[in-house]
């Protein structure tokens, strides 16, 4: 299956975004916020835009990116931004948590997985609770479907040492199931579709994680090209509940 001309599942500002935050500069602006938030409680995310800054905090509902008011955009990095004054950084996340103690939103899935993602990101990009060696790679990759429209996914993961990648939907309760395969499934295949423009770009995103996590191997590892695994994962008593589907 060849994607309709005229999609692109990556674009040239997702590559720049990501050389960016291979380089020293980014680097040394992660360690910052590792003293100001506390290790693994900040997740860059890399867009075509440039770095959205999640801030992976306890008292969220729901993933809230850096901000201190509803119209601040400073969440966003664009690419070279220079790295903060730590007294200012500081500032600004005290502000930050009197800002998300009114925030209402509620997800329980988000609930479920802004702790799993945090543990992974404390433990060199290891997930726990999944079978084999499962790293964090990406949350909320946008896949394009067959119009060019956006299609959330909620978390993927590359497997050791086979390189394979990994599609995790999270639903409320198990009850999301079916619905979840049937998502996971259609993700798949928008890999499949994309897969040679993707796989490029999940092994320079892999490479990325690995140098700012301190993961040897993800650091020179590469995304394999074969189907993706899918997995289901649902709010359990004590994290998430995780199966792999196909």
């Amino acid at each position: 299956m060849q994607p309709e001309k005229g999609i692109l599942s990556v674009r040239q500002g997702h590559k720049d975004t990501v050389r960016w935050m291979n380089s020293e500069s980014f680097t040394e602006m992660k360690l910052l916020f590792d003293r100001v938030t506390g290790k693994g409680s900040v997740y860059f995310r890399p867009t075509d835009r440039g770095v959205v800054i999640i801030v992976l905090d306890e008292e969220a509902s729901s993933y809230v990116s850096f901000r201190t008011e509803a119209e601040d955009q400073a969440y966003l990095l664009a690419v070279g931004s220079p790295v903060p004054a730590e007294d200012d950084l500081r500032r600004r996340y005290r502000a930050f948590a009197i800002w998300l103690a009114g925030v209402q939103r509620s997800s329980e899935e988000e609930r479920a997985v802004i702790p799993w993602i945090r543990s992974s990101l404390s433990s060199n990009l290891l997930l726990p609770g999944m079978d084999s060696q499962w790293l964090f790679l990406n949350q909320e990759w946008r896949f394009q479907d067959e119009n060019g429209k956006a299609k959330k996914s909620d978390v993927l993961a590359v497997q050791m040492p086979t390189g394979r990648l990994g599609i995790i939907e999270v639903k409320n309760s198990y009850s999301g199931k079916e619905r979840a395969l049937e998502q996971i499934r259609q993700y798949g295949s928008f890999w499949q579709r994309d897969q040679k423009e993707l796989q490029s770009f999940f092994t320079d995103v892999l490479n990325m994680m690995g140098k700012l996590y301190d993961n040897q191997w993800a650091m020179t590892a590469q995304v394999s090209n074969e189907p993706a695994a899918l997995f289901f994962a649902y709010p359990g008593p004590s994290g998430l509940c995780i199966e792999q589907m196909e």
